[in-house]
């Protein structure tokens, strides 16, 4: 069905099943966006159970890269070539090689959109929040985009309703959102 509606989705996504083999088990953020140092993930392929942190990226140093990783608390490197002498891999650029941490907010202490306030703007369905391009205060048009959520492989941008000003921002990046979680406010 997918190869009809959606032929170089599909296309793309074979090529990439091809490569990289099965990755529906990946959480939506890591296949996404690169892990941060000291950040873990847990999955399970075939009945086994992965806790995987990441530990250290090196510079680049003979035209590689070392990712130094833990599975199952059992350190593990590998080399990730770079194309460009003197820039990381897409995948290893925003991790740098200091530690870094993060903290998310759970979904369950968010605040819901009034629905009945057309400048409250929720959440259409339930992911995380991928990125944050405005901030409070930021005069913004209709359809701008403020917010970039990412659920299910997709990544979903959340535009402005109307022409105002951000009035709020109830998110950050990283947060777990579910459907109706209010994301921004806008004053029109």
């Amino acid at each position: 069905m997918s190869k009809i509606q959606f032929p170089d989705v599909f296309a793309d996504y074979q090529k990439h099943y091809s490569k990289f083999g099965k990755v529906t088990n990946l959480h939506t953020r890591e296949f996404l966006t690169p892990m941060q140092i000291g950040q873990s993930t847990s999955f399970t392929v075939d009945k086994t159970n992965f806790d995987v942190s990441l530990v250290n990226v090196s510079q680049i140093h003979n035209g590689a890269s070392t990712v130094i990783f833990k599975v199952n608390g059992k350190e593990q490197s590998v080399n990730v070539i770079a194309k460009h002498a003197d820039k990381l891999p897409f995948i290893l650029r925003q991790t740098g090689s200091q530690s870094t941490t993060s903290t998310t907010t759970s979904s369950s202490t968010l605040a819901k959109a009034d629905p009945n306030k057309p400048t409250q703007v929720g959440a259409s369905l339930a992911g995380v929040v991928s990125k944050v391009f405005k901030k409070v205060g930021d005069k913004v048009t209709k359809n701008e985009p403020i917010v970039l959520l990412s659920a299910m492989k997709m990544e979903i941008t959340v535009v402005a309703p109307a022409d105002g000003k951000l009035k709020s921002i109830s998110i950050k990046e990283t947060d777990s959102v579910t459907t109706g979680t209010l994301l921004f406010e806008i004053e029109v």
